[in-house]
């Protein structure tokens, strides 16, 4: 066995067989490994597909899938999870780096919230340095690189059969969890002279490109 080859540790059921090179062992067809841990590196050409059933019924979270990174290195950098797509080819029509998807049956609903994609960060008196964002959307563009037809941080869109009801009561984002105030994340405009926007925000819209007006105040003329 190369330093490089995964080493399995745990206990394996659904047989009895003795297991020889882990990776290759076909006694490990349809095994069920218990409290295992991999280490080294693990290379496949397949896909791995898990299908998983859970009736828990809110006392405590169903997860399909968790891992849990532990930083104590002073000046550590890193990734609970990393998720990479690379191609050099011309691929069809979509490709992602990581997907998250959530489906409703027909009597399928949540009474919180629910959502295809999660991002929350968690401050502490700590971090008096930095810069936190629950979601953080980057753009690479090396020496001779180009944006298409249309390149943008974020792109929103609807579908079905059905979008027509979401034209009609939808919203573009939800802002919940702040108090408004003069001065804050949230205020309202006082009264004041006419005031012409200081800069815009370019944004596609479906009757093509408009222009988001930025003031430099929130005293805005009615």
């Amino acid at each position: 066995m190369g330093a490089s080859a995964p080493i399995f540790k745990g206990n394996i059921m659904a047989n009895t067989k003795p297991v020889g090179v882990a990776y290759e062992d076909p006694y490990l067809n349809g095994a069920t490994l218990n409290n295992s841990i991999i280490t080294g590196t693990e290379t496949s050409t397949a896909s791995v597909t898990r299908t998983i059933t859970n009736s828990s019924t809110g006392a405590s979270d169903a997860v399909g899938s968790s891992t849990t990174l532990t930083l104590t290195g002073v000046g550590g950098v890193g990734y609970a999870t990393k998720s990479d797509l690379e191609a050099n080819v011309a691929l069809g029509a979509y490709a992602n780096g990581l997907y998250g998807y959530l489906a409703f049956g027909a009597s399928g609903r949540v009474t919180g919230l629910a959502s295809g994609t999660v991002g929350e960060v968690v401050l502490s008196a700590g971090c008096t340095q930095g810069t936190y964002a629950a979601i953080e959307a980057e753009i690479g563009m090396p020496t001779g690189a180009v944006t298409g037809t249309n390149t943008s941080f974020f792109y929103l869109s609807s579908y079905g059969a059905d979008k027509a009801t979401f034209d009609t009561s939808g919203t573009l984002f939800n802002l919940a969890g702040v108090t408004k105030g003069s001065g804050k994340f949230l205020a309202d405009t006082t009264a004041g002279p006419t005031i012409r926007p200081v800069q815009v925000i370019k944004v596609l819209t479906p009757d093509g490109i408009r222009y988001l007006p930025l003031y430099v105040t929130a005293a805005i003329a009615a």
